[in-house]
């Protein structure tokens, strides 16, 4: 495959990325996969995750683009989630300089990862004064999601950490301040209430066993997702399986990996067809007709 490396996108030391690309040219532009590193928002490299996944997406024919972005406790939310924006705002400006296809790109992660690429997708053009500070015009809508192991609420508004909350953890290294009841800004870091019907094509992806990400969690994220809107939300709860289950290979990992393969497939021949149109093209269209 080919390798671009280190690419700045942004002014923090920690706003660099790599492109990776099939070998073989390509008459047409290829889709695009956003990878989110995990590490509880504090560590994390995009060098060391992804990689079973970017093998066989770089092999299929995709553009696979793993980014860095800012961590606590050094930097506070929404620093993560903005970084993440400004790197999706490079992909559709620059991608196609690598063969991608800047109007079809898809995000996955896994655990802290899996909690942001949730949060791109179902944040596409919302809150953009906080969310896109300096760049609040720019398009930052997906055409689909797939979150692994992730942490969809932060308030954990449903008592589901069984005494165990993590708003603790949160509230001393992540978020800026102290949680508070029907606080702004825990809500829209929680992707469990950014849910909406214009959301893009998810799957979700969660082991039985998650001790730190916990089952319960996902179930009550993917039942939100399903019932906000008829487009795909995939939920694949893999037996007797622990955190962190794609970042090196065994049995669990290819299959899962074949799966998120299967499923964006999927996702980029229904966009092909022009099934989905992402949530800024439907704002046009509805615009267009009034």
């Amino acid at each position: 495959m080919n390798a671009a490396e280190n690419i700045v996108y942004g002014a923090n030391d920690r706003n660099t990325l790599n492109v990776f690309s099939p070998k073989a040219a390509s008459k047409t532009l290829r889709p695009v996969m956003l990878q989110i590193h995990g590490g509880g928002w504090m560590i994390g490299h995009s060098e060391y995750q992804g990689l079973p996944l970017r093998n066989k997406l770089v092999d299929a024919g995709w553009v696979f683009v793993s980014i860095n972005y800012r961590l606590s406790p050094k930097h506070k939310f929404p620093d993560h989630i903005v970084d993440c924006k400004k790197a999706l705002r490079w992909i559709k400006e620059t991608i196609e300089e690598y063969g991608g296809d800047p109007n079809f790109i898809m995000t996955t992660g896994g655990s802290a990862g899996g909690h942001l690429c949730s949060l791109l997708a179902l944040t596409e053009n919302r809150h953009q004064d906080i969310l896109q500070p300096g760049f609040e015009d720019q398009d930052t809508s997906v055409q689909g999601a797939i979150p692994m192991y992730g942490v969809y609420d932060f308030s954990d508004r449903n008592d589901l950490r069984h005494g165990m909350p993590m708003t603790g953890y949160l509230q001393d290294y992540v978020m800026p301040h102290a949680y508070q009841a029907d606080d702004s800004l825990w809500e829209i870091a929680s992707p469990i209430a950014q849910v909406h019907a214009d959301r893009p094509p998810f799957m979700v992806i969660h082991g039985e066993l998650d001790s730190l990400s916990f089952v319960e969690d996902a179930q009550f994220f993917v039942k939100a997702l399903q019932e906000s809107s008829d487009k795909p939300c995939v939920y694949t709860q893999l037996e007797k399986t622990q955190h962190a289950f794609d970042i090196f290979y065994s049995p669990r990992c290819i299959h899962s990996i074949h799966a998120m393969h299967t499923f964006a497939e999927h996702t980029y021949s229904q966009y092909l067809k022009g099934d989905y149109i992402s949530a800024a093209e439907s704002k046009q269209s509805k615009a267009s007709q009034s």
